[in-house]
């Protein structure tokens, strides 16, 4: 977690009307200096990370499970299984590689 302050330089500070009628002062030389004030480290991660969205292992079907070889896998293990599979079974068409 960090803080930081916001302050600014008196020196800076140059108000000057827009026009004589004018109800707002605007800023015409305006400088923002940022100080940290506070400022920690975060805490360290305890225990196994959650896999979560596409590491996350799922079910796969009966099918599949021959492919692969286990009733659960994540998404990128799986397409790794199954260029493996691909690869040495020889059923890439040689001319497109498709």
């Amino acid at each position: 977690m960090a803080a930081s302050s916001t302050f600014v330089s008196p020196q800076t500070l140059c108000f000057s009307p827009k026009s004589s009628s004018s109800r707002f002062l605007l800023p015409t030389n305006l400088r923002m200096v940022r100080t940290v004030t506070l400022a920690t480290t975060s805490k360290p991660a305890t225990g196994p990370r959650i896999s979560r969205g596409i590491m996350k292992p799922r079910r796969v079907s009966p099918e599949m499970q021959t492919v692969v070889g286990v009733p659960e896998i994540s998404r990128p293990q799986a397409l790794k299984q199954i260029w493996a599979y691909i690869k040495e079974h020889n059923l890439q068409d040689p001319e497109t590689r498709r």
